[in-house]
């Protein structure tokens, strides 16, 4: 099981939500830079794969239409709120 499936997973069994996957971001040098520079590792150079990578996440969240929504009360438990997307999904 990778990653995506298993925080997939952990939130289905415990939070009784679904997150959609929108992605993967590439590991880059660039960010040990910008923690060292205490700046925004997006604002350091463009066109390298991780920006990439987010620009992708991004374009895949705008593409989802938001609505107010909140899970399944359980027992005794006040109820968790979260937005649904169009697919029926939650974004965390």
């Amino acid at each position: 099981m990778r990653s995506p499936e298993i925080i997939q997973s952990v939130c289905e069994d415990f939070l009784n939500i679904k997150p959609e996957i929108l992605g993967h971001v590439f590991y880059d040098p660039v960010v040990e830079v910008a923690i060292n520079r205490m700046s925004p590792a997006l604002l350091q150079e463009r066109t390298n794969r991780m920006v990439k990578c987010y620009e992708q996440i991004a374009r895949k969240m705008m593409k989802f239409k938001i609505s107010p929504a909140q899970t399944p009360v359980e027992e005794n438990k006040k109820p968790r709120k979260g937005l649904t997307v169009s697919k029926s999904s939650r974004v965390m």
